[in-house]
């Protein structure tokens, strides 16, 4: 209604925040088996990034390597966010050395609902009080900010779905 899009809430970011229309979202985690620790080293990190950019392509939003669990945020169908999920469980497996398990996958509702997830993506290692990589290497958020060119492309799709997110 008229009356609805006038009132606009405030995002957890700060901006004023209308949520996208015609817009498929999914969050993906995959979670490392009896939860242990997967490795964090610059090595690694650095592969799983590169396998998670590969397989993900242009549904890629944003995503988050943690001490136990990997997040991603898509832009995709049900449908296709599952076969990401299958793509991306094969595509990390052998960097990890293990198999891991089907990731849950949570449909994303709204415009609202996406920007909390993918600051809620970005920001998972202080959620969980992890201490995070200072370089932030095991999430998106350097080619976000044009320090990383890995997954550069995410920048154009955050600046078209959550227009508002700015870097201040």
């Amino acid at each position: 209604s008229d009356s609805a899009s006038r009132k606009r809430r405030r995002s957890p970011v700060g901006a004023p925040f209308a949520p996208p229309t015609g817009m498929d979202a999914y969050q993906l985690v995959f979670r490392s088996p009896r939860r242990t620790v997967f490795p964090r080293d610059r090595a690694t990190v650095r592969r799983l990034v590169r396998a998670i950019v590969a397989a993900s392509g242009a549904a890629l939003l944003a995503f988050h390597i943690s001490d136990t669990h990997i997040h991603l945020l898509l832009l995709a169908n049900r449908s296709c966010a599952g076969r990401l999920a299958q793509a991306l469980s094969a595509a990390l497996a052998p960097v990890l050395g293990i198999r891991l398990p089907s990731a849950a996958i949570t449909d994303i509702n709204g415009g609202d609902h996406l920007i909390a997830a993918f600051e809620y993506v970005l920001c998972n290692d202080q959620r969980h009080r992890v201490e995070p990589d200072p370089w932030r290497e095991n999430t998106n958020l350097p080619d976000l900010l044009g320090a990383r060119v890995v997954a550069g492309a995410t920048a154009g799709r955050v600046r078209e779905v959550l227009p508002r997110v700015t870097g201040d």
